[in-house]
């Protein structure tokens, strides 16, 4: 009989395909294997081959069965390998993360919209700024600045995104809303795609107070110094120059503060040098 006009087409692309097959040298019968990645043993080569991906075809009967099977193995042990090590790293990291007293921070510096997006902080950011660990995940590092500083931010990640480093002074907000002193440091990590900076900050709240009890300790000594109405001069031990002079010493000499520290004890004194040299070491 003449067949129908669909049982003529299926009949044209059976033969088409089994053109395809002939061409690709599979058995009449041949069917198409879905893409595997699984973990092969092949005997003999465990040491070899742990893993692989496989890609193949799976050859049927007439009656439906599976006759024979034909695949290609791609190893990917090297790949496993890179992923192993990947996640050694990462445990590293996080291992020294955890232990710093520093504030760590990985941003996101990639999205010009929401520049400095928080992906990752340890325990001691958590602790210094007053949030926990999951409160500052999603926050801007700009959300942390005090509003003094928080222009800055934008230039900042401007220039971590044009691959530099950056090192500033500042001042950090808590949840609180209380202040701090911190030395800020941060560098964008190629192996993370150049998208993500580092950032490690550090708490100098004691260094800041050393500094200021210093400046009040020397401002306190230069006022003693300057208003002593006796003759107060500061020699260098080794040399015999006068490193600084009060006003007292000035008006008794004669010179200007200027002329006095050109000039050295032995200048001044009408002892022999050898003895003023003598005195010195007294």
């Amino acid at each position: 009989r003449t067949p129908r006009r669909g049982e003529a087409l299926q009949q044209r692309l059976q033969v088409g395909a089994r053109r395809r097959r002939r061409r690709a040298g599979l058995q009449p019968g041949a069917q198409p294997l879905h893409r595997l990645r699984q973990a092969l043993r092949f005997h003999g080569l465990e040491q070899v081959v742990h893993r692989a991906g496989v890609e193949g075809l799976r050859v049927v009967d007439a009656a439906g069965r599976v006759v024979r099977i034909m695949g290609i193995t791609h190893e990917i042990t090297e790949r496993k390998r890179d992923q192993l090590a990947l996640k050694e790293s990462e445990a590293l990291f996080r291992a020294i993360a955890e232990q710093t007293p520093d504030s760590l921070f990985l941003i996101d510096i990639g999205d010009p919209k929401f520049p400095g997006v928080i992906l990752y902080a340890n325990a001691s950011a958590a602790r210094m700024h007053g949030y926990t660990v999951d409160e500052l995940r999603g926050r801007t590092v700009g959300e942390l600045e005090s509003p003094e500083n928080g222009s800055e931010v934008a230039a900042r990640i401007g220039r971590l995104r044009a691959g530099e480093s950056v090192s500033v002074y500042g001042e950090h907000r808590r949840k609180d809303g209380t202040t701090f002193p911190v030395e800020s440091v941060a560098r964008p990590v190629p192996a993370l795609g150049g998208n993500v900076a580092l950032v490690i900050d550090r708490d100098i709240t004691e260094r800041r107070q050393a500094e200021l009890a210093l400046t009040a300790s020397e401002q306190r000594y230069r006022q003693a110094f300057e208003i002593n109405t006796a003759i107060k001069l500061i020699l260098d031990a080794d040399t015999g120059r006068i490193l600084d002079a009060n006003s007292a010493a000035c008006d008794y000499y004669g010179y200007t503060h200027d002329q006095l520290l050109a000039l050295s004890i032995a200048d001044i004194n009408c002892l022999p040098p050898s003895e003023v040299q003598e005195r010195m070491q007294r």
